[in-house]
């Protein structure tokens, strides 16, 4: 289903939805549980907000040590999940191409599970706030998030202030389970992904494959989300070219199946020859579930605003993110293990949670005041005080 229609309908048949049900809700009493056992994590959309709830789930599992963590979330999100079986027990999800019938199924299905505690992480989502209030039974937490209407179906609605990263305010919501990150003696991190041996095994034959074993490796990820395409750098293909002529790095180019052709056309595209070309790869052979472990082997990443750049702050890999639209005040890579390139124009931030991240903008001119050689210097930068270390 196509990203605007979904939230068309998200937003249009949501919420008179909501204040249809905001009566019952009223009228529901609940025995709020204080032996919490069973705990439900929701957030569908957004790879990378996926690893920036990681500290969410790491707190809950130090607080309550005995408990089990489910997280509902979109089918293809199911791999990068998997990489935090330390702490998610059982990993929930809906097809969004059949979103109707998985609703009605999953409803029921989460209701027999008999959640003491649902946290749905979603800042502006109706679809996530109304599936919150049908199974819930317990306890309910939510973000209150300005003219998006969906914070009357939570028990505990905690405010979305839009001022901090967005991990800090996934953190904020344990504070309707007595956490308070303030009060926390330990800095709040992102967990690092722990790709299974069989896949990691994998990585590695892919590495050797293409020669790769021990030689300095720039990760490039031209791509970006559906949903916002206006984020995407347009310089790519001369940043790559640059790199081949002036260095000898090899350059491994991250890319799902909806980008491989976007990706081969590029390196098609490079005004240079066979000799050239060769030192650029494709990640074609790697899944979503092998991606951190590939990531770990890059020395330096280059990123648009997208999932795979948080997945590699939280490998520990210096990034350097590429940001306009958005503001990495918000969505910036969560690690000092980073750069980033962000204009600051009037215009910027056009995408935010209070306008469902949808942009009009036709022309991002934020992207194409970040020049190829301020890029090229940087990652220049970055590898001669690695190599220095």
């Amino acid at each position: 289903m196509n990203i605007d229609k979904i939230r068309f309908i998200d937003y249009y048949v949501g919420i008179p939805l909501i204040q249809f049900f905001r009566p019952f809700k009223r009228l529901i009493k609940k025995n709020f549980s204080r032996n919490i056992r069973k705990i439900l994590l929701i957030k569908f959309f957004g790879l990378g907000n996926i690893v920036l709830s990681s500290p969410v789930f790491f707190l809950l599992k130090k607080f309550f040590p005995y408990a089990e963590i489910h997280y509902l979330t979109l089918k293809e999100n199911i791999e990068i999940l998997r990489c935090y079986s330390d702490y998610i027990d059982k990993i929930k999800y809906i097809d969004i191409n059949n979103i109707t019938f998985s609703t009605l199924s999953l409803i029921k299905d989460l209701r027999n599970e008999n959640y003491d505690v649902i946290i749905d992480l979603d800042q502006f989502s109706r679809y996530s706030a109304l599936l919150t209030f049908l199974i819930n039974k317990s306890k309910s937490i939510g973000f209150k998030t300005k003219d998006a209407y969906r914070h009357y179906l939570y028990d505990i609605q905690i405010p979305y202030t839009g001022t901090k990263h967005v991990t800090e305010e996934f953190v904020n919501l344990l504070k309707g389970l007595g956490i308070d990150r303030n009060k926390l003696q330990e800095k709040i991190k992102l967990l690092p992904l722990k790709v299974p041996k069989n896949f990691r095994d994998r990585v590695k034959k892919f590495l050797k494959k293409y020669n790769l074993i021990d030689k300095t490796i720039i990760g490039i990820h031209p791509g970006t989300s559906e949903n916002a395409p206006q984020r995407q750098w347009p310089y790519f293909k001369e940043l790559i070219e640059k790199l081949l002529l002036e260095t000898n790095y090899n350059i491994v180019i991250t890319a799902g199946p909806k980008e491989y052709e976007k990706s081969e056309n590029l390196i098609k595209n490079l005004k240079l020859n066979q000799s050239f070309k060769k030192r650029v790869i494709i990640s074609k052979e790697i899944s979503l579930l092998e991606l951190p472990e590939l990531i770990k082997y890059f020395s330096v990443y280059i990123s648009n605003d997208t999932g795979p750049l948080h997945i590699a702050a939280a490998q520990k890999v210096f990034v350097i993110g590429l940001y306009g639209p958005n503001t990495p005040k918000l969505y910036g890579p969560y690690t000092d293990k980073c750069y980033v390139f962000y204009k600051s124009l009037p215009c910027s931030p056009c995408i935010t949670n209070f306008n469902n991240k949808k942009t009009t903008c036709k022309n991002p001119i934020c992207m194409k005041k970040i020049s190829v050689n301020e890029v090229f210097l940087k990652i220049l930068e970055v590898l001669k005080n690695k190599n220095e270390k």
